[in-house]
Order: C-alpha cells, then sequence, then structure tokens
C-alpha cells in the first residue's frame, strides 16, 4: 500500500528461460505517463530472460492518491517490495540476488534514483535513464 490507497503495478515475467529472471528492470514513467505505456517497450525488450515491473505512481493509472515526492517514494518502495515477494527473493539482505535496473523517464528518473540511493537492493549498481530533468525535483 501507498499512502492514499493501494498500488497497482504489473509484472511481466521473462519471455524465456523460466520464473526467475536474470535481471528485473523497475520501470517508471514521465509525468501524463501511465505504466502501461511502457508495455510495448518491454515486450520488444531485446533481452528475453528479463522481467520488467511497471510501477505507476499515486494519482496516475488506477491508482488513488496524489504524486508527491512521499507518495511516489513510498509507492516506489512498495512496488519493488511486492515483486520481490511474488518472485520469492525475500529480502536483498537474505537472499540470492537477481540484478536490478531502473528505467525512469523524466519524474520517473528522479524517482528511480531515489529509490536506488534508499534501498539495500542496489549496492551492486543502478541504471537510470532519462531524457530531461524535471525542474519540479531540482532538491532530490
Amino acid at each position: 500500500d501507498a499512502p492514499g490507497g493501494e498500488q497497482t503495478a504489473w509484472y511481466l515475467p521473462p519471455r524465456e528461460g523460466g520464473d526467475r529472471p536474470d535481471r528485473l528492470w523497475i520501470v517508471f514513467g514521465g509525468n501524463a505517463a501511465t505504466a502501461l505505456g511502457w508495455l510495448d517497450f518491454a515486450e520488444g525488450y531485446p533481452d528475453r530472460r528479463s522481467a520488467f515491473l511497471l510501477a505507476d505512481f499515486p494519482g496516475y493509472g488506477a491508482n488513488p492518491g496524489s504524486p508527491t515526492r512521499t507518495s511516489m517514494i513510498a509507492g516506489a518502495t512498495g512496488a519493488l517490495a511486492a515483486a520481490r515477494a511474488q518472485m520469492k527473493l525475500g529480502d536483498a539482505k537474505t537472499s540470492p540476488s537477481v540484478p536490478l535496473g531502473i528505467l525512469g523517464h523524466s519524474m520517473g528518473a528522479a524517482a528511480g534514483l531515489e529509490l536506488a540511493v534508499r534501498s539495500d537492493a542496489f549496492k551492486e549498481g543502478m541504471q537510470a535513464f532519462a531524457e530531461k530533468r524535471q525542474p519540479d525535483f531540482t532538491g532530490w
């Protein structure tokens, strides 16, 4: 659950190689974008052993609430925890890891970077991409 209610996210398992992915990409969209807008990208990604978690922020898609820095980070953290539980990975300290990556656009990149800084799951490295800087998040 995220502030303001339950969060919706979509897990796309690997297209090849069984249930356990070689990498889990956590995808955050930009302002006015929804997670399902990334579906074509995820389905066309060349590494067929990668999985994707497409996460909407509070106030986007089917999620109640509004997108604030606090609610976005809580939602991102909750989405990662739910995906790890669904994949039976436990937490980052007690379970063999699946490498994680973050793909974020615009404000999604800012939230993804914040998630990476706060989470033990990204100690081994992280990739984030953004097409442009979001002025509202310059204090992050």
